[in-house]
C-alpha cells in the first residue's frame, strides 16, 4: 500500500489537473504557481480562458489502532477548480473546458493513492466582466502514516 504525505498529495493533486489541462495551452493558476495570470489574458482587446486549482485539506482521522510509526490517517480534502471563458461566449467553451477536468479527477487514482470522489458537474457561476465562470470541485482523499 502506498501513502502520502501533504506534500506530496498536493502535488499529485496538481500532476493529475495538469496532466489534462496542459494540452488545452491555456494559463493555470494553482499552488506553487505565483502572481496572476499573465497581462494580457481577459483584456477586452484578447480574453482568453484560464482556470485556477485550489485545494484545501478539509479532515483527518486515524484509520487503524497501531504503535507509533505504524499508525494510519487517512486525509480528506475538496479541489476546485474555477474555469474563466470569455463572457458572449455562450457556455460551449466551458462545457469543454469543464469536461477536460472532470476527465482529470473523476474515477482516477494518483500513483500514491490520492483517491477522487464526488466530482461535481460545471456549477454555473456566471458572467462576471470579461469573463463567464463554471466550477468544478471533487472530494479527496489518502491515506498518510506516523
Amino acid at each position: 500500500m502506498s501513502f502520502a504525505n501533504f506534500t506530496d498529495a498536493r502535488q499529485e493533486i496538481i500532476d493529475a489537473f495538469l496532466a489534462k489541462w496542459t494540452p488545452t495551452g491555456f494559463f493555470a493558476q494553482y499552488p506553487n504557481v505565483k502572481g496572476d495570470p499573465p497581462t494580457g489574458i481577459g483584456t477586452p482587446e484578447d480574453p482568453v480562458s484560464w482556470a485556477r486549482l485550489t485545494i484545501n485539506h478539509v479532515g483527518s482521522e486515524q484509520a487503524t489502532l497501531a504503535e507509533v510509526g505504524c499508525r494510519t490517517f487517512t486525509r480528506f480534502g475538496v479541489l476546485e477548480v474555477q474555469i474563466f471563458t470569455p463572457s458572449g461566449d455562450g457556455s460551449r467553451q466551458s462545457d469543454i473546458l469543464a469536461q477536460i477536468v472532470a476527465d482529470a479527477f473523476e474515477g482516477k487514482t494518483t500513483p500514491n493513492r490520492v483517491f477522487f470522489r464526488n466530482v461535481s458537474p460545471p456549477i454555473e457561476i456566471g458572467n462576471s466582466g470579461l469573463w463567464y465562470q463554471v466550477n468544478i470541485s471533487a472530494d479527496f482523499e489518502y491515506d498518510g502514516f506516523k
